[in-house]
Parts: C-alpha cells; sequence; structure tokens
C-alpha cells in the first residue's frame, strides 16, 4: 500500500472506529473523503450506522476539494489528531488510535473502506471487485476541457478476459489484466507524437489497395476490426455515445500526409490504447458524412485504460455478440463483409 492510500485509510479508519463507538449525535456531520480517480472525491456524511434512514445520505455528493483531502490526510501525520468530533457542547472529542479490523466496521462502512484499499473500485452484487467509473473522463479534449461521462458504461471483472464466452471490459484509467493470448498490456511507449511519425509508422502492410477518392462531398476515414485469437474483437465505446454509437470499431478522418493505413493504426492507438499490425484489407464503407476504409489487424501492445478522451470504454466482445452490441446498422455491413469474405470463420 502506498503512503498516499495508508493516509486514506487511515482516516477512514478513524471514523469508522467513532462509528463504532459512539452515539449519533457524537458524529453526526463527520466527513469521510475517499481518494477518486481524475481529482475528484466522494465526501460521506454522518448520521448513524444503524439507522437506515441515513443510508442514502452516505456518498450521495462528490466533489472536486483537493483541500479537504488534504487537510484529512495531515491528520494522519505524527503527533497531530487522527480526526476530531465535534459534540453538541462543540467540545472536540479526539479520535481513539486503535485501528479496528474490516470486520468490526459497522457494515455501511465496509465498502468505504474496501475503496480506500482499491482507489477508483467497488465491489459488484457478486462481490467482485470492478471498476468505479468517474463522472469525468481522466483527459482532457482538445480544447483542454474536462470532458462530463453522462452514462458511464457498466464495469465488469478482470476475469471476464480470461473466457472467450464473456464481453469484458477496461475503463479510463481502470484495471487491466498483465496479459491475454500472451501478449502484455503495457503502454506503447514508443507511439508517434507527431503527424509525420504517424505518416510513417510501423505496422503498415504492404499491398495493392485502390486509391481512397471522396465521393459526394463526403470526408474520407479509415478504421481497424482488431481480433483477437480467442476470437474476441475489439470495440470502443464513444464518450457519451457521440454520433448515437453506443460501441463501435475505432476510426477516424484522414488527416494531411496520413494514409488509410496509418490513420487505422493512429485511431486503434488513440481511441482504444491499442499497438496494432494491419493483416488485410475489408473495404470502403459510406457512412452518413465519409467514406471509410476498414482493415483487419491483429494486435501487438498497447493498454487500453490510456484510451483518449473520445472512448469512455474499451470492450472485448465475442464474435457471436457483436450484432448485438454493435448498436448502429453502419457497423453491422462491416460485420457482414467479414462474413463474406470468410474473415470471421
Amino acid at each position: 500500500m502506498s503512503e498516499h492510500q495508508r493516509k486514506i485509510s487511515t482516516v477512514l479508519a478513524a471514523a469508522a472506529n467513532f462509528i463504532s463507538y459512539h452515539d449519533k449525535e457524537d458524529y453526526e456531520g463527520v466527513i469521510i473523503v475517499v481518494r477518486q480517480r481524475n481529482g475528484l472525491y466522494d465526501a460521506f456524511t454522518g448520521g448513524s450506522a444503524d439507522d437506515p434512514d441515513y443510508a442514502g445520505d452516505w456518498g450521495a455528493a462528490q466533489f472536486i476539494v483537493e483541500s479537504i483531502f488534504n487537510d484529512m490526510a495531515a491528520m494522519v501525520e505524527d503527533n497531530t489528531p487522527q480526526l476530531q468530533v465535534i459534540t453538541g457542547d462543540n467540545a472536540p472529542m479526539p479520535a481513539e488510535p486503535v485501528i479496528p479490523q474490516l470486520s468490526d466496521y459497522p457494515e455501511i462502512m465496509r465498502e468505504v473502506y474496501q475503496k480506500s484499499l482499491y482507489p477508483g473500485t467497488r465491489l459488484n452484487d457478486d462481490g467482485e471487485l470492478v471498476d468505479d467509473p468517474g463522472v469525468c473522463h481522466p483527459r482532457m479534449n482538445d480544447q483542454g476541457k474536462w470532458v462530463s461521462i453522462y452514462h458511464p458504461t457498466t464495469p465488469k471483472p478482470m476475469s471476464a478476459f480470461a473466457d472467450p464466452l464473456r464481453c469484458a471490459v477496461m475503463l479510463p484509467n481502470g484495471q487491466a489484466p498483465a496479459s491475454l493470448n500472451g501478449i502484455a498490456f503495457q503502454v506503447w511507449q514508443s507511439a508517434p507524437k507527431t503527424l509525420a511519425g504517424w505518416a510513417y509508422v510501423d505496422g503498415q502492410m504492404a499491398m495493392d489497395e485502390p486509391v481512397l477518392a471522396p465521393k459526394q462531398g463526403k470526408k474520407l476515414a479509415a478504421g481497424v476490426v482488431v481480433m483477437e485469437p480467442d476470437g474476441r474483437f475489439w470495440l470502443v465505446a464513444p464518450t457519451n455515445a457521440f454520433g448515437g454509437y453506443k460501441a463501435t470499431f475505432p476510426k477516424g478522418r484522414l488527416e494531411p500526409g496520413m494514409s488509410p493505413q496509418a490513420t487505422a493504426i493512429k485511431e486503434a492507438f488513440e481511441e482504444a490504447g491499442l499497438q496494432v499490425e494491419i493483416t488485410s484489407l475489408i473495404g470502403d464503407f459510406e457512412r452518413s458524412t465519409t467514406i471509410t476504409r476498414y482493415y483487419t489487424a491483429r494486435r501487438l501492445g498497447g493498454l487500453p485504460t490510456q484510451m483518449d478522451w473520445e472512448s469512455q470504454a474499451v470492450m472485448l466482445v465475442p464474435k457471436a455478440r457483436l450484432l448485438k452490441v454493435l448498436n448502429h446498422a453502419n457497423d453491422h455491413s462491416v460485420i457482414h463483409a467479414l462474413d463474406s469474405q470468410n474473415i470471421l470463420a
């Protein structure tokens, strides 16, 4: 456990100790701060831990208040009180120094303490540790502003990655397995930083392919269908279902000097955090605003939790569920083309 996490846990433990051994009026209004991703913090305000009428108030508010957390963390420094509770007569009462075991906590506090040990996670209904979606993306948009996520993607336990028949999910800055199908998940450190670098990025395939020409004033774009050896496909969930897509393949418009293949590799990295290598050409597809060329690709590396702000989740989906998860007809045509070429066989 890091020093940062230890401080959070100690503050929570001190507060739980009060809740365990004091009456409601002794700790009503106590603030317990739990670190969340993206600089966000949950503020939990007291009522009685044994009173179900208060349960709905716990964890009800989220604040971006760095100073609150710093003040609470400072309480666990040597020779300073861990926590103070103001009683009805305004006399400060120092916290008990004893830190109870998890089993000693009131039931309502146990999940809160568990979250302090594993920031950015929660326990699902089956008691499995899953990512706890943040209320805004950890990476700013192209205008340097934070992007709120209004309908976060439902998280899945990491065990889903080991089962080729299950859908699996990674969230921004969330959990990730160490590897899958013999390929490690790790940040693509040497990814290009400029358009000139992307234009000559490794992973492009030497092939005879027709020129991608504009049609009826539509823009040119390229996308990629990345397949795993276990038969699953990598999809992205555009942030806030942009363009009406709840899930889709990584894709983007061609920029000056960029070939379709280079664009497809770049989009796989930016939208899904993946390093890929082109393996074949699927075809060109006319969409609402673009003519998009799609390729198949294999994963060489990368870490999906590092997805850019345009994606709120990266998903691994079995072939049998593709048409259900891909909610837009534009993507269905890509699947049908793969089927007709026996690429999905």
